[in-house]
Formats: C-alpha cells, sequence, structure tokens
C-alpha cells in the first residue's frame, strides 16, 4: 500500500515498479493476469520554471556597477550565471584552470551526474572577467575562480546571499532571485534569442532533450517564423535562383 503525503512523481515511480513486477509474475504463469491490468498510472503536470524579464535583468546588473573588489566580483558571479547557465555547485567549483578566457569558454567539471562539459560565454560576460582577473590576483590553476578576499572557496551559501544582495539592491519588489532563478532565466532567453534547443541542452548538462524543452514552452517560440527562416524548400531554392 502507499503512504498517504507521497508526491505523484514518487506515486508514479512506485506505481511502475509493480506493474514490472506484475507483469513478470503474469509472464512466469505465477499469476493468471496481471493485477495492474486496467490501472492507470497517474500523470505528473510539468510545472514551467519562473524567470527573469529583460527589464528585470537589466535592474540587476544595474545593481552591480561598483567597481570595487567586491563589486566587480559579485558582478562576474551574476554575470557566469546569467550568461552560462551553471548551477550553483558548478560555480563555486570552478578553478582558475575551468575559465578560458581567449577561448571564452568555462570546463564545467563532474557537473551533474559526474559529466564534464564546456559551455561558452558572450563577449560582454568575456570582458568583466577579465577585469575580474585582474583585480583578483590569482596564483595557481587550482585556486577557486571565485573567492573570498583572502582567496578561500566561496561555498553555496556565500553565493546564494551575494545574489540575494544584489536582488534587494535592484529593487524586484517579492522577487526571490536564486541561483537556479538565473539558471532558468538564461535558458530561456537563450531560446528566445535564436538559440536551438540541442545546444541548449548540450551547454546546461541535460541528459534528456525532454527537460529542454520547457524552456522552448516558457520562451512561447513562434513555430511558424522559425519555418519561414528555415523552410529546406525555400532556402532550397533561394540558392538555385
Amino acid at each position: 500500500m502507499l503512504e498517504r503525503g507521497l508526491s505523484r512523481q514518487t506515486i508514479r515511480i512506485r506505481m511502475r515498479s509493480i506493474r514490472v513486477f506484475a507483469n513478470f509474475l503474469e509472464r512466469e504463469e505465477i499469476v493468471d493476469v496481471s493485477p495492474m491490468n486496467g490501472v492507470e498510472i497517474p500523470r505528473v503536470p510539468v510545472s514551467m520554471p519562473e524567470v527573469l524579464s529583460s527589464n528585470e535583468i537589466q535592474k540587476l546588473l544595474h545593481a552591480t556597477r561598483s567597481r570595487s573588489w567586491y563589486g566587480i566580483r559579485n558582478r562576474c558571479i551574476l554575470g557566469v550565471f546569467l550568461d552560462c547557465g551553471l548551477r550553483l555547485g558548478e560555480l563555486v567549483s570552478l578553478r582558475v584552470q575551468d575559465v578560458d578566457l581567449p577561448a571564452s569558454s568555462i570546463h564545467v567539471r563532474r557537473g551533474k551526474g559526474g559529466k564534464d562539459r564546456k559551455t561558452y560565454m558572450g563577449q560582454r560576460l568575456s570582458r568583466e572577467l577579465r577585469k575580474w582577473s585582474e583585480v583578483r590576483g590569482f596564483f595557481g590553476g587550482c585556486d577557486p575562480f571565485f573567492s573570498t578576499r583572502d582567496g578561500r572557496q566561496l561555498d553555496k551559501r556565500n553565493v546564494a546571499r551575494i545574489i540575494e544582495r544584489i536582488a534587494a539592491r535592484a529593487k524586484l519588489g517579492d522577487r526571490r532571485v536564486h541561483p537556479h532563478l538565473l539558471r532558468h532565466t538564461f535558458a530561456t532567453h537563450f531560446i528566445k534569442n535564436g538559440g536551438d534547443p540541442f545546444s541548449l541542452q548540450r551547454l546546461l548538462g541535460h541528459a534528456d532533450i525532454q527537460t529542454t524543452m520547457i524552456y522552448v514552452n516558457l520562451a512561447g517560440v513562434d513555430l511558424e517564423e522559425s519555418h519561414a527562416k528555415a523552410s529546406p524548400l525555400d532556402r532550397l531554392s533561394s540558392s538555385h535562383s
């Protein structure tokens, strides 16, 4: 019997396990008919994540205008979330050797599932990270890329508080801003700005494209406009005209 208070996702997983076992019993003729025949497994509704608007992003960036050591660092932390879509744990684990400024890339080591991946940054963030490199003063490749003033690695709570303070200065009302909201924001605006979901899947480190497709729906991509731009026959005829 299933306990009370379980989430729909947990119930769905357990019922699927019971169905597999019941089908095995039927296949081995231990029972005549699987007791799970005709039993419907509940669907789990997909909840759409919240994202920041372009205006809210601008307010956050405006709130990090300070050119102090801490101001430059915090602006870069915000920028890496918004322009690269890193998870909180991935950001605090970054080492100096992981950030390749000439190639405008970041090597994410042991992301979710223990997999490495490479993500990229735009020119604006690249310029900001160069400034951070100058004021930070790096000593070795294994040093934390984002650190305290005395060179110690920031922990997750440190970074979450930095984001909360930036949001408070940005005066976004009741909006609760946290690192994963910034990751959702990156993904949604990436699609809105013309990025494709398969590239986004690799940038985010998603194992399943269906997880990435949530952002396609959230971005409200205009399929008619997308088809007009990418129609195979139209592009074929234009190349031979």
